[in-house]
């Protein structure tokens, strides 16, 4: 849909943006190892698996090719617009997630934009978890991790214990832990 404008494409143009990063986005997934895959659904939750992912990858091809950190780039946006509410901006601004427009009222400042590409990099040579990366991203924004289409205070105590209980089972997940995964059949059996 074309806005008003000297130019009937403009609307087109943008969508076609969007569009790209989506493809890019889902490319990035049917990309990667079947194991890994089945976790990638475009939630907070996932990219502790992208995470894991990055370290194989960084490992192996040094350095990482620029259509895969693109391709990764285009996840974690996918991520911030699918969870969080966010939206691909267009033109000059081509790459970034915008916030969402459900973005509490009384905040002091904008909430600036998420840069995907610029967090690939950070993970890339500082280390730093995208999972933690879109975690503060969430938080600038004002919304909740792990609420789809509802933006909440991430500084509600649910959230602080969902969060609490991410951190917990991604430690022992890198402790050789793998059994706990949310569902009925991961217990902890406390020993004295």
């Amino acid at each position: 849909m074309a806005r008003k404008t000297d130019n009937p494409t403009a609307g087109s143009a943008q969508a076609d943006e969007t569009a790209s990063w989506v493809a890019a986005a889902e490319r990035f997934v049917a990309g990667g190892p079947p194991a890994r895959v089945a976790k990638m659904d475009f939630t907070w939750r996932s990219l502790g698996e992208v995470d894991l992912l990055v370290d194989v990858l960084a490992a192996s091809e040094s350095p990482v090719a620029l259509k895969t950190r693109m391709e990764l780039a285009a996840y974690i946006g996918e991520v911030l617009v699918r969870q969080f509410g966010g939206r691909w901006a267009t033109g000059e601004h081509f790459g970034e997630v915008l916030p969402p427009d459900t973005a509490p009222k009384k905040a002091k400042a904008k909430a600036e934009p998420a840069q995907p590409t610029r967090m690939v990099e950070n993970r890339l040579t500082g280390g730093e978890a995208l999972q933690d990366q879109v975690f503060e991203q969430s938080r600038a924004w004002s919304v909740e991790t792990g609420v789809v289409g509802q933006t909440t205070n991430v500084d509600g105590p649910a959230a602080m214990m969902r969060l609490a209980a991410d951190a917990f089972v991604k430690s022992a997940g890198s402790n050789g832990v793998t059994w706990l995964d949310y569902s009925p059949r991961a217990r902890f059996v406390w020993t004295s």
